[in-house]
């Protein structure tokens, strides 16, 4: 049986690395490694091969609209990090509407209701069963990228407490699930191997859809927040379910309206009632939110943007200019970036963090 070869022989140094092959080819050897995994060990070689897949690739994006009759399906992306407003070409783009975002991939809606998954920066795409036509689906979460094992669709339902589910790739047509919650769904969020429904008085429904041998949905025992909240976001972030929300003071003696930003984080999964604690410092965490399609993450912290932080891709209040949002965790106290001078036209789509693997077993490249 033949040995799996190493990236680079032991002991081979960076001058011998990066003189063994042309750059071009090194560059094309890093567009094809097939995970994150294997990306990681690949930068970690030399500085040669590192150079060849930067960091600069993997920082978060802010998607800016797009011209469905654009002829070439042009979208423009703006890199906080450095500042760089790219082009990508996406024919798959052409005569659709941007309806989500999830583990890096865009949800494409056309006009008879067709569904595409298009991830826009390998050109990768996985198509989606068509809803029926008593159904209007809202925002689309994945459990995972499609073409890996076991990805599950849900989707909201406009107005509904129902939501739709489908196993991508597999399924030809979509399912449907009661959350049992008292109120329309709100917001969707994958955590821990199972889906969470967020109604929009925030009451919270488990739902098992790939798993349970019979799709379930599991309300939890209603709790509130410890103070009164204008809801951002809901997200995930190491397995605890968070919410961003807004706190608003008003003084009628100095005529002032205050908002300050604050983070909390709960166990849904926990026995009994859970309990939303604070969250006011985490030093390697960044949160990115966005306005639309339930697309907010949070992980590690990016380089080049300050931890402990929340980035909003739009001011919540309203400006005439597109500026984005930096808040603090810690107090909650936000300041306002200006985008690129190249940025015009109306507000940002929405965060995302590109997913450069797989490509894919069930996903066309």
């Amino acid at each position: 049986m033949a040995k799996r070869q190493q990236l680079a022989p032991s002991g081979t140094s960076q001058q011998d690395c990066s003189s063994r092959l042309p750059p071009e080819l090194t560059e094309r050897i890093g567009e094809l490694l097939p995970s994150g995994r294997e990306a990681a060990a690949f930068r970690s070689v030399c500085s040669t091969w590192r150079a060849a897949v930067p960091f600069s690739s993997f920082a978060p994006v802010v998607m800016l609209p797009f011209d469905p009759q654009s002829s070439d399906g042009a979208v423009q992306f703006y890199r906080v990090t450095d500042g760089e407003v790219f082009t990508k070409k996406l024919p798959a783009v052409r005569g659709k509407a941007l309806c989500g975002s999830s583990h890096g991939w865009l949800v494409l809606v056309d006009k008879v209701a067709a569904m595409t998954l298009l991830n826009p920066f390998t050109g990768a795409t996985a198509e989606l069963p068509p809803p029926g036509e008593q159904i209007k689906l809202g925002a689309v979460v994945l459990s995972s990228p499609p073409g890996t094992v076991g990805c599950v669709a849900v989707a909201a339902i406009e107005r509904s407490v129902m939501v739709a589910f489908c196993r991508v790739g597999v399924d030809h047509a979509w399912s449907l699930l009661d959350t049992n919650l008292k109120c329309c769904v709100h917001s969707i969020v994958h955590c821990r191997g199972r889906f969470v429904a967020i109604g929009c008085d925030g009451e919270i429904s488990i739902l098992d859809v790939a798993s349970a041998a019979v799709p379930n949905a599991t309300p939890v025992p209603y709790f509130c927040f410890p103070d009164p909240l204008i809801i951002r976001s809901y997200l995930q972030v190491n397995g605890e379910l968070h919410v961003i929300g807004n706190v608003v003071r008003t003084s009628l003696r100095e005529r002032t309206i205050t908002y300050r930003t604050r983070v909390y984080k709960c166990d849904v999964f926990a026995a009994g009632t859970p309990v939303w604690s604070r969250v006011t410092s985490n030093t390697d965490l960044t949160i990115f939110m966005s306005n639309n399609f339930m697309s907010s993450f949070g992980g590690a912290s990016v380089p080049g943007l300050d931890s402990n932080s929340l980035c909003f891709s739009e001011h919540l209040y309203g400006r005439p200019h597109h500026q984005l949002e930096i808040i603090k965790i810690s107090n909650g106290r936000s300041q306002l970036l200006a985008y690129h001078p190249r940025i015009k036209g109306s507000e940002p789509l929405c965060w995302i963090k590109p997913n450069l693997w797989p490509k894919g077993a069930n996903a066309n490249a």
